[in-house]
C-alpha cells in the first residue's frame, strides 16, 4: 500500500472544503520527554466524537509523554461518499498540520478508515488502524482505493478478532499490506475506550510506538 503520492488534486482548488469550527480535545504531558515523543491525533468511530477518548485514553497517553489530541468529525455519521470522506480527510490533515511535531494518526473503527485516506495527504510519523472497518465495506461505499502513503510511516493494524464482521485472518491480511502483523486484543473493540482492558490495549500501542523510536 505504498507508492508515489499524488500531489496535484484538482478538486481541492476547484471545489474547496468549506471552513468549519472543529472540536479538538487534548491532554498535555506534565514534563517534556527527552527526546520528545510524537503527538497523537485520535479519530473516533462513527456516531462518536472526541469525547470518546477523553475519559481514559487522552490522559493516559499524555502520562506516557505524548501530547494527545482527539478530533470530532463534522458529523457523527460515517463518511460513506467520496465527498464526505474528502471533507473528513481535509479536517484531519489541517489539524495534524498544526500539531507541535509530526504526529501519529490513531483511528478507531470508521476513524481508522478516515486515517487511512488521510495518510495519503499527511506524512505521519506513524499510524494505528484500530478495529478498522473491513476493506469490502469501503468498496461498497465507492470511496475509491486509498492512495499511496505519503512518506513511509510505520502502520500498525490492531483489533479484536471476536468482533462481528472481522477475524484474526482478516486483521492479519490487512496488516500484511503494511509489511507487518496485527496486534490482537481479547474481547470486543466497543469496550476498548471504556474498560481497564482497553487501557492495556493503549499501553501496548504506546509500547509499539516506543519501539519505533529505538
Amino acid at each position: 500500500m505504498t507508492g508515489r503520492p499524488r500531489v496535484v488534486r484538482t478538486a481541492d482548488w476547484a471545489d474547496p472544503v468549506l471552513p468549519h469550527a472543529r472540536q479538538v480535545l487534548h491532554a498535555t504531558p506534565e514534563d517534556d520527554a527527552d527526546p520528545p515523543r510524537p503527538p497523537l491525533l485520535m479519530l473516533p468511530d462513527r456516531g462518536h466524537g472526541a469525547e470518546s477518548f477523553a475519559a481514559r485514553w487522552l490522559d493516559r497517553a499524555a502520562g506516557r509523554g505524548h501530547p494527545a489530541y482527539a478530533l470530532s468529525p463534522r458529523t457523527g455519521a460515517a463518511p460513506r461518499t467520496a465527498a464526505a470522506m474528502r471533507t473528513c480527510v481535509h479536517d484531519v490533515v489541517q489539524v495534524a498540520a498544526g500539531l507541535p511535531r509530526r504526529g501519529v494518526l490513531v483511528g478507531f473503527g470508521h476513524g481508522a478508515v478516515v486515517a487511512r485516506y488521510a495518510l495519503a495527504r499527511y506524512p505521519a510519523a506513524a499510524a494505528v488502524l484500530l478495529a478498522p472497518a473491513p476493506l469490502g465495506r469501503w468498496r461498497r461505499w465507492r470511496l475509491g482505493v486509498p492512495e499511496a502513503l505519503a512518506g513511509a510511516p510505520a502502520v500498525l493494524v490492531a483489533g479484536c478478532p471476536d468482533d462481528p464482521g472481522t477475524s484474526a485472518a482478516a486483521l492479519a491480511a490487512e496488516a500484511a499490506g503494511y509489511g507487518g502483523g496485527p496486534l490482537l486484543f481479547p474481547g470486543r473493540s466497543a469496550d476498548l475506550l471504556t474498560s481497564d482492558a482497553g487501557i492495556g490495549a493503549l499501553e501496548a500501542i504506546l509500547d509499539w510506538l516506543d519501539h519505533l523510536r529505538r
